[in-house]
């Protein structure tokens, strides 16, 4: 309706299958040519567009199923998630979006996860809340926001109860091992291509094990 400065358009847009050696989201959107890397899993989106004299609005269902590969510098395994879109452009979404991911790798394997987040637009994550799995123990993520593109951002892992053997399975030193279970604080720093751990500090949540082969040391 030109006259009132209003209108509407309904989006409908089928489910598209990427393939880690096929169709890239880089394909279709050339922006995403350094950010995402491999990517697998199927994308659909459905919902009205609303315009009027305050500007474009929307109410679309982005639906994302079994989402796999890199993005940034964290490599994801299974992202499902049906995400309200609030603003198409610049990208701005409903507060409380859930996403659930079966791993996210950000130098540690953090896996089973539940995160609670708002997109503003286009450009800042805010992660209000979030909880997942390492190592047999807990960790949630400090409420934090993500500016996306930044050069470099801190996130901060709050550990609990993670096993200290699983630890060193990762972390691996010859001739080193030990049973027990820690608790405390890893800052990870995220940069485009890569991710940096620094001054983590994990405590004994009780009396344990360490043992050091001297036969098998480096």
């Amino acid at each position: 309706d030109l006259n009132q400065g209003k209108g509407k358009v309904d989006l409908d847009l089928p489910p598209i299958t990427f393939a880690a050696d096929g169709l890239q989201p880089k394909d279709l959107f050339p922006a995403l040519a350094h950010s995402t890397e491999g990517i697998a899993g199927t994308i659909a989106a459905k919902g009205p567009i609303l315009l009027d004299k305050n500007g474009m609005t929307s109410q679309i269902e982005l639906n994302l199923q079994n989402l796999s590969g890199k993005v940034g510098p964290i490599s994801l395994k299974n992202l499902n998630s049906v995400i309200e879109v609030d603003k198409p452009w610049p990208l701005t979404t409903a507060a409380d979006q859930i996403v659930s991911v079966e791993l996210a790798d950000v130098g540690l394997p953090l896996t089973n996860g539940l995160v609670r987040f708002k997109i503003d637009g286009g450009s800042v994550m805010n992660i209000a809340e979030s909880h997942l799995e390492m190592m047999s123990g807990h960790v949630t993520l400090e409420p934090v926001a993500l500016k996306l593109g930044a050069p470099a951002q801190q996130i901060h892992l709050n550990v609990e109860k993670v096993s200290l053997a699983r630890l060193f399975e990762l972390f691996a030193v010859a001739g080193l091992s030990g049973e027990g279970q820690l608790s405390g604080v890893i800052p990870v720093t995220l940069f485009p291509a890569g991710l940096a751990i620094d001054h983590a500090k994990l405590e004994a949540e009780a009396p344990g094990v360490l043992r050091y082969n001297q036969a098998q040391a480096p």
